[in-house]
């Protein structure tokens, strides 16, 4: 599974949506662990981000096999 940590604090995770490139953001929390916090979509145009759309909330992620929380790897 890809993972990257943005903003101190957070991981995403690589999936889709409606067949486009997503990400899924978990955000940290004191025990260490990582909660479903939102979906950005992607689309790309000629190899370029075109669009960027951002899902807030953990219930955007119902749905997608994403677990409700992860553990940085």
């Amino acid at each position: 599974m890809f993972e990257t940590v943005w903003s101190k604090g957070m991981l995403g995770t690589l999936t889709q949506a409606n067949g486009q490139p997503a990400i899924a953001w978990f955000l940290g929390t004191p025990g260490g662990k990582f909660g479903r916090h939102s979906l950005e979509v992607l689309r790309f145009d000629g190899g370029s981000i075109a669009e960027s759309i951002h899902f807030i909330g953990s219930h955007n992620l119902r749905g997608f096999d994403i677990p409700d929380e992860r553990q940085r790897e």
